[in-house]
């Protein structure tokens, strides 16, 4: 089925790209059209977009000649439709590129006075934006907080890319490539349907103990594998709960979001949430140990820290949803391949997990890389091995994995 989509474009110089992406969504079989803001149409002018999908631009809210007699009469001599309803019923997505400070501003706060925030408002179809603007207005405060505003309406977001910006500064600001913003638009138009219905809560991110009232241990993970098992799941049409590590990376995208600092505020979140989910999958890195001493330690003399084995999450989720599935991660440092086997058998045969997904963390740099090599096991010798592959991919081999395997 052909997709349509409309693509709003407000006046960051960053625009013209936009005529490479519509040629890519047109090799793709997409239909695409073009709105613009009346700034955007002052600075490139509608012939070049006209060009590239044969047909008119939408730059204005009401149509060209047309009063409230057309809108409102319904004879044979009037039949005009309204623009921004009009428009909002008839494309799959909506995407804003490049968004600016100010339409993210006005989208935040409520604020429809054109074409494009009107027919964003009126849309129950996905929205995707991506900004592009100088390095001070997007880590400007307000900017940063009218896009997490935003991203909790189920606004999708791609972040602007680090660089060297048409203003003459270097910094984050410059649009997203057209590829990313491309593969993107397929992941939100493509959705599988595969785990629609099922309810399924992710943990992610590394723990934190406190050593003192002002000191910390902590573990290097950086969330950003659960973040993509999150969107892969929500793309297959699951319901997510995401527990994330208050120092994991940001989502990008729309997730129903609770956090957790240490080992045992995510093991109270998953006791209190556990008993409305069918699947677990439990990537965080938890801490194998806290401290013992809690008081504020003298920075004036050598200290010794007593690490007390911290009670073990995995163990229990099951005594708290007896029908849950479990997949878990387990990360090995140069284990060999039969010792690993043997360790995997012995949670799988214990019954506390249905599905393990193994990575040695000696092998490369796992934990904050964008790629990572898994071994997935699974009961009755199920077992797939992959090469180093984006976090992305990863994500989705795993839960074919949790298909195949008749998890899910």
């Amino acid at each position: 089925m052909q997709n349509k989509i409309l693509i709003c474009i407000s006046s960051s110089i960053a625009g013209y790209k936009i005529v490479d992406l519509i040629k890519q969504l047109q090799q793709s079989g997409d239909y695409v059209d073009v709105a613009l803001t009346q700034n955007a149409l002052r600075m490139f002018g509608a012939e070049i977009f006209e060009k590239v999908t044969g047909r008119k631009v939408f730059t204005e809210l009401f149509w060209p000649h047309s009063d409230y007699k057309d809108y409102v009469l319904k004879d044979e001599s009037h039949k005009q439709t309204i623009p921004h309803i009009d428009l909002a019923d008839n494309y799959d997505l909506i995407l804003v590129a490049p968004a600016t400070a100010n339409i993210i501003g006005k989208l935040a706060s409520g604020i429809y006075d054109d074409l494009i925030t009107s027919v964003i408002c009126a849309t129950n179809k996905p929205i995707l934006l991506a900004p592009a603007m100088n390095v001070k207005m997007w880590l400007n405060p307000v900017v940063q907080e009218n896009i997490e505003k935003l991203k909790k309406y189920n606004f999708q977001v791609i972040d602007p890319e680090s660089g060297l910006l048409a203003c003459g500064y270097e910094g984050i600001g410059r649009l997203a490539s057209t590829q990313s913003i491309f593969d993107q638009i397929q992941n939100l138009l493509n959705k599988s349907t595969s785990l629609a219905g099922k309810k399924i809560l992710i943990t992610g991110g590394g723990t934190t103990e406190n050593i003192d009232a002002v000191r910390t241990i902590s573990n290097l993970s950086s969330g950003k594998m659960a973040a993509c098992i999150a969107r892969e799941c929500l793309n297959r049409g699951a319901k997510v709960l995401y527990l994330k590590a208050k120092t994991a990376v940001q989502t990008s995208f729309f997730v129903q979001t609770q956090e957790f600092v240490s080992s045992q505020d995510l093991e109270n979140l998953i006791e209190a949430n556990i008993a409305n989910f069918d699947l677990i999958i439990h990537a965080a890195a938890v801490s194998d140990f806290t401290v013992e001493n809690k008081t504020k330690l003298s920075s004036s003399e050598a200290q010794t820290l007593n690490l007390i084995p911290a009670s073990k999450i995995l163990p229990k989720i099951k005594e708290w949803n007896l029908k849950i599935k479990v997949i878990s991660f387990k990360a090995e440092s140069n284990l060999s391949k039969k010792r690993l086997n043997s360790k995997v058998k012995n949670l799988l045969d214990s019954n506390q997990t249905n599905l393990i997904v193994a990575n040695d963390i000696s092998a490369n740099e796992i934990f904050g890389s964008d790629q990572n090599k898994v071994i997935i096991f699974g009961k009755k010798d199920f077992e797939i091995e992959t090469e180093y592959l984006p976090k992305p991919q990863i994500a989705k081999i795993i839960l074919d994995s949790a298909v195949e395997s008749g998890l899910v």
